[in-house]
């Protein structure tokens, strides 16, 4: 965790484990470790988990988003490929950010079966698993129109950076297409 030193637990030993679980799942989502569009925490748990939309309809909960410390940026590699990369500042406060999704989660959990926090997006989903056979269809994709501001204002930034060449036309709509998949 070197590139993260704010990952560092602040706690005394032994440490939480809990809280150890959650900055490590923190971690593989910023390192692209992951499929970030379906990568949830589970409080009940304490784990990290991926849903895939094969097996998993993730619907909304009703409860605003408890603030995630991830932020997108566009990143020149040494090849000179433009990628979307996650980032978080080296100053964030990780255990306020515990703190908050786990008292997200004490007003969810008397009325939401399977709660989830999204890292990506602050956004709470109740995850509801796919009868067998039943694959990801029919998945009812919303339209730009329908999204969060947020989500919105990230489609908008990719197509900025299409129309500036730092990204190609592919690249620009698969980036659409795993936003508007994170809302789904």
């Amino acid at each position: 965790m070197s590139d993260f030193p704010q990952f560092k637990s602040p706690f005394a030993p032994p440490p939480d484990p809990a809280y150890e679980r959650f900055t490590a799942g923190l971690e593989v989502h910023l390192r692209g470790l992951d499929t970030p569009e379906r990568w949830r925490w589970h409080p009940p748990t304490g784990k990290w988990y991926s849903y895939p939309i094969s097996d998993w309809a993730l619907e909304d909960v009703g409860l605003g988003p408890t603030k995630s410390p991830v932020e997108y940026r566009f990143q020149q590699l040494s090849s000179g490929v433009w990628e979307f990369v996650p980032q978080m500042p080296p100053s964030y406060n990780l255990p306020s950010l515990f703190a908050e999704v786990t008292q997200a989660y004490q007003k969810l959990k008397t009325r939401v079966t399977y709660p989830l926090w999204s890292a990506r997006t602050g956004e709470w989903r109740n995850a509801l698993q796919r009868p067998p056979g039943a694959g990801g269809g029919p998945v009812h994709r919303r339209t730009e129109a329908t999204l969060p501001q947020p989500a919105r204002d990230r489609i908008a930034r990719v197509r900025d950076a299409e129309r500036q060449g730092f990204i190609s036309r592919d690249e620009a709509a698969k980036l659409i297409v795993d936003i508007v998949d994170e809302y789904t």
